[in-house]
């Protein structure tokens, strides 16, 4: 099996797609962070944390943050720790940025069910207990 893979993904209305490598192919048992926050689990996260050169976006425009050319909503709560960014056209949750000096700076949180062709049930996951935090 190959070391690294590449998933393409996309919001629901496709205004934002991507790719991601990830260095581990989900396949091989890379680990899968599953959340209980209310907004993680109202969302339906499933976060990959991945460099940021290692994820490229093709499309998707709109009003919010920045993000080279594109645009995203995004939306924080409780302390703040972590961003969320959405599409602006149909709301779909695709990444999370931490906020938090030193926690995974220059990367995001991928979700994972925003890619194409990946079977959920054969994901290894990862339990966070983000409500004790």
């Amino acid at each position: 099996m190959s070391s690294s893979a590449t998933y393409k993904g996309s919001c629901h209305c496709g205004k934002i797609s991507f790719s991601a490598t990830i260095s581990a192919p989900l396949e091989s048992g890379h680990e899968v962070i599953s959340c209980n926050c209310s907004v993680c689990a109202r969302n339906g996260y499933l976060f990959v944390y991945l460099k940021d050169d290692a994820i490229k976006f093709h499309s998707g425009e709109g009003e919010g943050r920045n993000y080279g050319n594109l645009l995203f909503l995004s939306y924080t709560f409780g302390q703040g720790r972590l961003v969320h960014d959405f599409c602006p056209k149909c709301g779909t949750s695709i990444f999370g940025t931490s906020m938090l000096p030193g926690a995974f700076e220059g990367m995001k949180g991928i979700n994972v069910r925003t890619f194409d062709h990946v079977d959920l049930n054969s994901l290894t996951l990862k339990k966070v207990d983000g409500k004790g935090l």
